[in-house]
């Protein structure tokens, strides 16, 4: 058995504790939207909408909520909070491509905490009343990021996420044991052949001359005065 080289296309970053459920992932070009659309908006409440994907998975945490767009909501700039119409879900459901859903939202709490107001909570349980579904607070001048979500009518606050990467071409890859390729070992055997003969070919004046019998020394002393 050989090994085979496998590269898998990305990599995983955890940010705070991982764990136990759900598990929660963004893409890496999510969350950097999302950084740079709280920095664009440091006054007042705005976000929008998480979409994304559901997946089940075989572990305690039961499934997968993998966020792949972010879709603002469109207010005044000078908006104390954020209020989310019928409307703008609506729009948002027409535009899903195939496979996506709604996995939850997300707004900027701007120098006053990553909390959910009661506000806050009753816009949630009104448009996204699934457990999986997650609200996700940002308040970049205290640089506190933090995911909630809806657990048998308890509030919960997820102890962290993970940051998905698509890895760039040159990196290298995970190996995992395969069955090496016929061809490949041939190739292996003729070269090991190949310096086995160079070896031999070199090595035969060496130890020719190491088995000679040496010269006295004083003869040698002789010869060169």
């Amino acid at each position: 058995m050989g090994t085979e080289r496998t590269t898998f296309s990305t990599r995983r970053f955890l940010v705070g504790k991982a764990g136990p459920f759900p598990r929660l992932v963004f893409r890496e070009e999510v969350m950097l939207a999302l950084d740079q659309f709280s920095h664009l908006h440091s006054q007042g409440e705005h976000g929008g909408f998480l979409i994304g994907r559901k997946q089940d998975i075989k572990s305690a945490e039961r499934y997968e909520i993998l966020v792949e767009r972010f879709v603002p909501v469109p207010q005044r700039s000078d908006a104390t909070r954020l209020v989310i119409h019928q409307d703008h879900y609506r729009t948002v459901e027409l535009a899903l491509k195939k496979g996506e859903e709604v996995v939850g939202w997300a707004h900027t709490h701007p120098g006053f905490g990553v909390f959910l107001s009661s506000f806050d909570k009753a816009q949630h349980q009104r448009f996204f009343p699934e457990p999986w579904q997650i609200a996700y607070v940002m308040d970049t001048q205290a640089n506190e990021r933090v995911a909630y979500h809806v657990r048998d009518d308890e509030w919960q606050r997820l102890g962290g996420y993970y940051v998905i990467r698509d890895m760039a071409p040159h990196e290298v890859g995970i190996t995992s044991k395969q069955r090496s390729s016929p061809w490949l070992r041939v190739v292996v055997a003729v070269l090991a052949l190949a310096l086995l003969v160079t070896g031999i070919t070199m090595g035969v004046p060496v130890v020719r001359d190491m088995i000679r019998k040496p010269e006295p020394v004083t003869r040698t002393l002789a010869q060169s005065g």
